[in-house]
């Protein structure tokens, strides 16, 4: 069995100004909502929710819940067009690695020292995998967003079992 821990957050002022430039086509009860679900030990794949699972892969140790725009068949979700679509799900995964960078010392609380790190790990996995193949993914926003925050951050586990910032450590 895993543990799942649950941070929310939200993208409202997004949300409004894309259903405000995309009249009509975003519906007012589409949700601005996203949850991340933070596993307390390694699993095998993360994945997209729209509330539902799809068999959107991220690469992440985590899951990603939001009302996302899905293809016909909501086994993906829909972030390589130039749309409305694509720009709404973009905003949840914004909102999403926000939540993530925002809440690390919060996670860090309910999981391993290791655990942590793997997601912290997964994170620079997905931006690195992307940058090699030379093109921009929605999904690289995690790391761009903790990059900045980790020096900040109490996230390095010490020889006293107490928790430091990267730049106080050896």
């Amino acid at each position: 069995d895993v543990v799942w821990h649950l941070y929310k957050g939200e993208f409202s002022e997004e949300a409004q100004r894309l259903r405000d430039e995309h009249r009509g086509l975003i519906e007012v009860k589409r949700s601005h909502e996203i949850t991340l679900a933070i596993p307390d030990e390694t699993i095998e794949r993360g994945l997209l929710f729209a509330v539902l699972p799809s068999q959107h892969e991220t690469g992440l140790q985590f899951h990603v819940n939001a009302e996302f725009f899905t293809t016909n068949d909501r086994k993906r979700i829909i972030v390589d067009q130039s749309d409305f679509q694509a720009e709404w799900n973009h905003a949840a995964i914004v909102a999403a690695a926000k939540v993530l960078s925002f809440n690390l010392e919060a996670i860090r609380d309910h999981i391993s020292h290791k655990q942590l790190w793997n997601i912290i790990a997964s994170t620079n996995s997905v931006y690195d995998a992307v940058q090699r193949q030379n093109r921009r993914s929605i999904l690289g926003e995690f790391w761009e967003h903790l990059v900045k925050d980790l020096p900040n951050q109490s996230v390095i586990r010490t020889s006293n079992e107490t928790w430091a910032k990267p730049d106080a450590v050896v």
